[in-house]
């Protein structure tokens, strides 16, 4: 397996990206570009669907097999 990762600098990392997400898109909205936010937005629920639908098709196997 990979090296172990500190949960804290997990989370740092996490804190650090999203605000330069929230900056940029801030940026962008400014500017009256508003494409590029809402298509980030849409890529970011897909990703999540296709992870909850995973996470879902995965349980279900553990469960019945």
């Amino acid at each position: 397996m990979g090296r172990k990762m500190s949960r804290n600098f997990i989370l740092a990392m996490g804190v650090l990206l999203w605000t330069i997400v929230a900056i940029a898109v801030v940026g962008h909205v400014m500017v009256g570009e508003t494409i590029s936010p809402a298509l980030a937005l849409i890529g970011g629920l897909l990703w999540m669907a296709v992870r909850r639908a995973q996470r879902v098709l995965t349980g279900a196997k553990a469960e019945a097999g």
